[in-house]
Parts: structure tokens; C-alpha cells; sequence
């Protein structure tokens, strides 16, 4: 056993990076947590991601689909990339955004209208919804 909690705490906490895939997580990376003066990052490669976790180094980062917001300017914790899909899934439509690496977002089929491959997009990734693994050794 992985993980005990309610299935919420599983669904949206999850506490390592085989119960994130487990419970669809489809967004997960490698990386490392530093300290800036009060504040600590998460980097992918060159980009950075505010955190709220407690520990630093190496690391990897979870996040929803449904938890990236495209947003129309930059701000803190995002990433621009370009689409390379957008796939309907019913009422929704899961797009692939190239951001350096293949980064998953599931709007809603209303939202996910405007949106087409090869458009640019920036996608914000709330501190709140980022999941923080160590790297085990």
C-alpha cells in the first residue's frame, strides 16, 4: 500500500509519484527544488514554478490536466509553449502543449473552442495544485 486518506486526499495530494499516476495524473516531472532568499523554486531545466514544499533538491512535480489555466499574459508560474494537439473528449478537449516538455491541459469543450495547434499559449500552474515528490534513493 502507497497511500492512506480519503479519496480526496488521494485524488488531489497525492504522496508519490506512483499514486499520482495511479489516480491520473498525467502531468508529472523531474526537477529540483532551490531556495531564492524566502521564496523556493521548482526548476525544469531553465523554467521555474513557485512551491510552497518544505524540502530542496531534487525532486519531481505533479500536476493535474484539469489544474493548468491557460491564461492571456504571464505571471508568476508560467510556462509558454505552443499546442501541438488538441483532442476531444466529450465535453472536454485535452490539449498537448509544447512548454520544453509535453505539458497536458483539460479545458471544457466550451473553453477548449478558441483553442488550435500551432497557436502560443501561457500556462499557468497554481502553486496550490503542485504536487512535490523527493526523489527516492
Amino acid at each position: 500500500m502507497k497511500q492512506v486518506g480519503t479519496p480526496e486526499e488521494i485524488f488531489f495530494s497525492p504522496s508519490s509519484p506512483e499514486v499520482t499516476l495511479f489516480v491520473g495524473m498525467e502531468n508529472i516531472f523531474p526537477g529540483e527544488i532551490r531556495r531564492e532568499g524566502d521564496k523556493k523554486y521548482f526548476y525544469l531545466g531553465q523554467k521555474a514554478v513557485e512551491t510552497k514544499d518544505g524540502f530542496e533538491g531534487k525532486g519531481n512535480l505533479g500536476i493535474r490536466p484539469e489544474h493548468v489555466i491557460l491564461v492571456e499574459k504571464e505571471e508568476n508560474n508560467c510556462l509558454w509553449g505552443k499546442i501541438v494537439s488538441a483532442v476531444p473528449r466529450g465535453v472536454w478537449i485535452k490539449l498537448t502543449v509544447d512548454v520544453g516538455f509535453p505539458l497536458k491541459v483539460l479545458l471544457s469543450s466550451q473553453e477548449g473552442k478558441s483553442f488550435s495547434p500551432g497557436q502560443r499559449v501561457c500556462c499557468f500552474l497554481p502553486p496550490e495544485h503542485l504536487c512535490i515528490f523527493p526523489v527516492k534513493k
